[in-house]
């Protein structure tokens, strides 16, 4: 078993729970086949649904930089397991909502949620732990979104179809707490002395770990600016795709069913995706990789765009499932070739700040643009135009590790 490289023994048990705590994420997806149901039978519009659940993009954006100093410090086992654990509670308290508010506080604790069981906890650990099949390894376990996505997405569309929205919450949360909790508290663990990547150095749980200081120098370069630039370009789209996709198909006369049914296969190539990219990105310069998967992300826009021209959205799902979630493979990478594997965890939670600004951003622009003109067209038009421009600011990324800061807070 050659393909597993250096993933093996405890690595391949932390690679294993990471997948599965990964799967968490898919709660995510549930937004978009219920945003129909909800607004329906609350007497929403769409701009209020979607002006509700995005503050919780705010939390994991803004959250995201101390998670990254967090897992550091205590490791990512108390991460997973206590963001599994609240993961629980998150669904209940959605599956009572009455109003708007309800609605917004609970999506600011499922924020907290996100951003546990998210990125760059796990890609922190994993990176920890493998070194030579890192790029496979982290496009395993990225993977684990994708398939928690399509199971959600056809647990909520089958539990909803009656109507019965409020339980597609309180289960899914209940049922996925319980299914990832002995993969956070058992498999996953931060390496001891003298195990994990040769290039993560002691990978512990390291009072002396970097800190706060090594995002200020970071934060000082232009790489990070650029890579910032990206993610936003990037959170403006796909969120917006996510949850206003199922929504656009149905305004084109497209069943519900159908709707969701084609989402979520496009969520479940997502898999495909994220291990083709990383064996891509495993053979290619790490900006190379990005640059490929920004322009496929981008011409699955421009194909969204084009459905009533191309006579169907299988156009779309195909190349949006290939390229939208190879981000969560290729970006750790490009953090890792700039600002080395050290910094990964510090680096990429200040990065993650740009969801505040496109992930909140896309889907509320997105949503008043439709209910202002009635056509989705506009919006997803400008999203191409900033991830193509985005392409043409790759080529000035360059490697900034050595003039990091290792100072700790």
């Amino acid at each position: 078993m050659k393909w597993l490289g250096d993933v093996r023994g405890r690595a391949l048990l932390v690679v294993v729970g990471a997948f599965a705590c990964q799967m968490g994420l898919g709660f995510t997806y549930m937004y978009g086949p219920l945003l129909p149901e909800v607004t329906t039978d609350l007497g929403w519009s769409r701009t209020q649904f979607n002006s509700a659940i995005a503050p919780r993009l705010w939390v994991q954006a803004l959250a995201s930089p101390l998670f990254g100093l967090l897992v550091v410090r205590v490791g990512a086992r108390a991460v997973l397991t206590g963001s599994v654990l609240l993961m629980a509670v998150v669904g209940w308290g959605l599956s009572g909502i009455q109003s708007a508010t309800g609605l917004l506080l609970w999506n600011l604790v499922f924020g907290v949620v996100l951003v546990g069981v998210g990125d760059v906890t796990v890609g922190h650990v994993v990176s920890q732990w493998v070194q030579r099949s890192r790029a496979m390894a982290l496009g395993v376990v990225y993977a684990g979104s994708n398939l928690g996505g399509a199971v959600v997405l056809a647990l909520v569309t089958r539990i909803s179809e009656d109507g019965y929205w409020r339980e597609a919450f309180l289960w899914t949360g209940l049922g996925g707490a319980l299914f990832l909790l002995p993969f956070a508290a058992l498999f996953v663990r931060a390496p001891g002395p003298g195990e994990g990547a040769a290039d993560a150095g002691d990978a512990g749980n390291d009072p002396d770990a970097p800190g706060s200081g090594v995002l200020r120098s970071a934060a000082r370069t232009r790489s990070f600016w650029v890579l910032f630039y990206l993610l936003f370009a990037y959170f403006f789209f796909a969120t917006s795709a996510l949850e206003h996709t199922v929504a656009l198909l149905m305004d084109l006369g497209i069943p519900r069913v159908e709707a969701a049914g084609l989402l979520g296969g496009a969520v479940f190539l997502g898999i495909a995706g994220k291990l083709g990219l990383a064996a891509i990105a495993s053979r290619i310069q790490p900006r190379l990789a990005l640059a490929i998967n920004m322009a496929m992300v981008a011409a699955s826009a421009l194909c969204l765009l084009a459905t009533p021209l191309l006579g169907s959205p299988l156009p779309f799902a195909v190349l949006f499932g290939l390229s939208y979630s190879g981000r969560d493979v290729i970006y750790p990478l490009v953090v890792i070739h700039v600002f080395g594997v050290r910094h990964l965890a510090p680096v990429y939670g200040g990065l993650m700040l740009s969801l505040a600004l496109g992930g909140v951003g896309g889907p509320i622009f997105t949503a008043a643009v439709r209910d202002q003109t009635g056509s989705y067209t506009p919006a997803f038009a400008l999203s191409a135009a900033m991830m193509l421009a985005g392409c043409a600011l790759i080529p000035l990324l360059r490697r900034e590790v050595t003039g990091l800061a290792s100072d700790t807070p």
